[in-house]
């Protein structure tokens, strides 16, 4: 599988380094040995999408999770957690859980974080829906997420979701985290 670009500014010698990092035939650090090519955020985010649906026989989405994590980019925070955010609300890719912890650690002061959040609650992808456990998992720690963000809508978060049909167990969590912030 290769990636191809509309974008002048990639030169064939980055496409080709970036195609080895996707691959993982290269790690970052040999990446930044070769080449001071930083993406920005649309070229980033077009990389990415070329990877949609692009999966090997287990199901994992390897050349994906290798540029989202290893790509040098030169995204403001702000960026990056946009980037995220909409990648979070997609199903093709299995980085959901990794993504949420981002947010609960590195994006915790980004205003959007906290629709962000509750958008993804809402919008669980299917390879997590599909079991009880998984999906409980998942939406418990978005609530963690929640909970560390820096703002003051995560009050108003907390009572939207539980207008939604959830697990019992995961409404004592909300309900737990809601009345701890009065």
């Amino acid at each position: 599988m290769r990636l191809s670009s509309n974008n002048e500014n990639i030169s064939l010698q980055n496409l080709e380094l970036i195609n080895d990092l996707a691959n993982g035939s290269i790690n970052k650090e040999k990446f930044v040995e070769n080449t001071d090519f930083k993406v920005d955020f649309d070229t980033f985010k077009g990389l990415l999408y070329q990877e949609k649906d692009k999966v090997d026989k287990e199901n994992n989405n390897l050349r994906f999770r290798n540029l989202l994590y290893n790509l040098p980019h030169k995204l403001s925070k702000n960026e990056e957690a946009l980037l995220y955010g909409e990648l979070l609300l997609v199903g093709w890719h299995h980085e959901h859980e990794e993504m949420i912890t981002s947010f609960q650690v590195l994006f915790k002061n980004f205003d959007e974080s906290v629709g962000i959040l509750v958008q993804a609650f809402k919008n669980v992808p299917n390879y997590i829906s599909s079991s009880p456990e998984l999906r409980q998992s998942y939406q418990r720690k978005i609530v963690y997420a929640l909970n560390n963000q820096e703002s003051s809508l995560k009050l108003e978060a907390f009572n939207q979701l539980l207008n939604e049909n959830i697990d019992e167990v995961v409404a004592d969590l909300v309900r737990r985290k809601r009345d701890s912030l009065s």
